[in-house]
Order: structure tokens, then C-alpha cells, then sequence
């Protein structure tokens, strides 16, 4: 009987290389698959990728909101966009810088991508909020504290702010001046001016940062001081115009100290003082006065008239029980407060 000899099945692939057979590595075939479909995928990403940028997603409309300052022919050539560029290759970071820096009445804006062809720019324009006065020549400050216009005429509609002295008078450049500190006091002014919603302020005066300056409504003076505690003194004397003087007053308010309140001279007392001849150095000593106490809290400084003929609020316990402008107390959830109106000899604190 013959052995029967059992072959071991082979299922391997061959191929002739040189005339012999050699059997093919399955392994390295795949894995050279493999290698030929990643190619093939990152060739086609390349091929759409170049299409998105040349072909597909070009700008077809720009929709450009807030601007009435400025045409839309100058938003387009200042941003250099136009229609047909492609929406993915455009730098809207660019685009935003150069507008900015291009057009002073522009105060922000943003540039969006709107797929598949649209570009979207939103424009904050700058608002006119001041003049500063600087040689006797007038420049448009905006409401986020920007050089408008340069060396312009006077604009009685606008605050206007004295005693700054720029810095640098280039539009589009930021406010500052060439002393440091007021900087910092013009942008609290103004802060709790916007915050407390005080209207009608015509002018700031910074000549003297010790004896800061202001004109409401044209009619009322206000001396502030220093500017120490400035949010509690405009809110203090916000509230006696609002609710303890008449409308049609006219005359001067002036913040004494913590201890010794808000005194009002009518504009009368006050033309009637200068006209006997004491106004400048009664004026002097006030200023003086003003900030010794709110310096150092004293609450008695008096002047050399005797007589007071002015309307005082004290504030003693920080609250706001004011009195109207005929002598009426008048109440509003405070206490200590007394307003002590008419004509008493006092020493009258400044």
C-alpha cells in the first residue's frame, strides 16, 4: 500500500518575478492600499480646499450697517473689499483695523463672514460729545474720548471743556493731556456725569485741578472742589437741583465739605458782592476755603462779609433731606438734612 503523503494547502498568491515564482506579502499589499487612499483623500481635500478659494464662496453682496457718516463706497475702498473676492481668504481683522484707523468717526466695528457669500460689516459711529479749547483754537472731542476735529469753530451746542491742555491734537488720536492727572479727572467726571444721567452741563473748567469748575443749564455755577470724592459730590448736588431748587434759579452752588454741605448764592448776592468791589478776593478766599476742608474735613471756614445771604444744605448724616427753594423741608428717605434758608448772620463756610 502506498503512503499516502498530505500536502499542506496553500492559499498564498504568486506571482512570476525573473521566471520564479514568489509568493506575495498580503500584508504589504494592504498596507500599500492603504497608503494610495490616504494620498488619494488628502489630494481631493486639496482640490476642494483650492475650489473654496478661487471657485466657490466669493462675496456676492457686502451688507454694511450703522453708517451715515460715510458712503458705502468709502467703507469699500478704505476696507478693501469688494464684490468677487473670496469670503475665506478675507482677513475681516484687517479689513477692521484699516477702517478704524482710517476713518475718525468710527468709533468700532465688526466684520463677519455670512456663508455662503455674503460679508456682513457693522459700524459704531463716534457721537460729538465736547470741545476742548486749547490757544484760543477748538477741537470735536466723541463720546469715547477721541480727537474728532481739529481747529475748528466754537460749537455752543457741545460741552465744552476748559484747562485741558492736549496732548496731542491729531484726530483719531485719544484724549490725554499734557498733565497726567487731569486725564484721569476729565474721564470720572464724565463717567459719573453719563452714570448719574446729569444733563444740561455746559462747561468743565480743569484750569485749577484743586477748584474744578462747572456750568449747568447756562444759569447755575457749580465748584466742586478737588476732585476727592467726585461720584459723592455730583451725586449730592444733582439731587439739590433736582429737588430743591426752581427752575428758573440762577446762580452759584458750591460743595463746602462732608461736614458743612452745599451753599447756594443767588446770582443777585453774587453781582451785588462784586459790584461793592469784593468779588475778586472774596472769590479767591472761596477757592482757598473750598479745598482746605475737603482736604481736611474742616467743616468752619468763614469769609470776612458777616453777613451769609445764601441758601446752605448740610449734610450730617449723609442722607438727602432737602429743602425746597422757598425753605420747605422736603423728604426723601433721609435724615440729618436741614436746609437753612434766608437771610442769617452766619459765618458762611466755603
Amino acid at each position: 500500500m502506498k503512503d499516502v503523503v498530505k500536502s499542506r494547502q496553500d492559499d498564498g498568491e504568486y506571482k512570476l518575478i525573473n521566471g520564479q515564482r514568489v509568493k506575495v506579502n498580503r500584508r504589504r499589499r494592504r498596507s500599500n492600499l492603504n497608503s494610495y487612499y490616504a494620498l488619494a483623500v488628502i489630494f481631493a481635500a486639496v482640490i476642494v480646499l483650492i475650489l473654496c478659494m478661487t471657485v466657490f464662496f466669493n462675496v456676492k453682496a457686502v451688507n454694511i450697517q450703522g453708517v451715515k457718516l460715510y458712503t458705502k463706497e468709502q467703507i469699500l475702498a478704505v476696507g478693501g473689499v469688494n464684490s468677487g473676492v473670496n469670503l475665506i481668504r478675507t482677513d475681516t481683522k484687517a479689513v477692521e483695523t484699516r477702517l478704524k484707523n482710517t476713518l475718525v468717526y468710527i468709533d468700532d466695528v465688526q466684520v463677519s463672514r455670512k456663508y455662503p457669500s455674503e460679508l456682513e460689516i457693522k459700524v459704531t459711529e463716534a457721537v460729538k460729545a465736547a470741545q476742548i479749547e486749547k490757544d484760543g483754537k477748538y477741537y470735536i472731542l466723541s463720546e469715547s474720548g477721541r480727537i474728532l476735529e481739529a481747529d475748528v469753530p466754537l460749537d455752543t451746542s457741545l460741552m465744552q471743556i476748559k484747562g485741558f491742555e492736549l496732548k496731542s491734537l491729531e484726530p483719531g488720536s485719544a484724549l490725554e493731556s499734557e498733565d497726567a492727572f487731569k486725564t484721569k479727572i476729565l474721564d470720572q467726571l464724565v463717567g459719573e456725569i453719563e452714570a448719574l444721567d446729569f444733563e444740561n452741563i455746559n462747561e468743565i473748567d480743569l484750569t485749577d485741578r484743586t477748584d474744578i469748575k462747572m456750568t449747568y443749564d447756562g444759569r447755575i455755577d457749580i465748584r466742586l472742589g478737588s476732585s476727592v470724592d467726585i461720584d459723592y459730590k455730583l451725586t449730592y448736588i444733582k439731587a439739590v437741583i433736582d429737588k430743591s431748587l426752581s427752575d428758573n434759579y440762577e446762580g452759584t452752588l458750591r460743595y463746602n465739605g462732608v461736614n458743612s454741605g452745599i451753599s447756594a448764592i443767588p446770582k443777585s448776592d453774587s453781582d451785588s458782592a462784586s459790584d461793592s468791589g469784593s468779588d475778586e478776593a472774596e472769590s479767591s478766599q472761596d477757592a482757598a476755603d473750598a479745598d482746605t476742608q475737603i482736604n481736611a474735613d474742616d467743616p468752619a471756614q468763614s469769609n470776612d462779609s458777616g453777613t451769609d445771604y445764601s441758601q446752605a444744605w448740610s449734610d450730617g448724616t449723609g442722607g438727602d433731606d432737602y429743602g425746597d427753594y422757598n425753605g420747605n423741608e422736603y423728604q426723601d428717605g433721609y435724615s440729618g438734612d436741614a436746609w437753612d434758608n434766608g437771610y442769617t448772620y452766619q459765618a458762611e463756610a466755603y
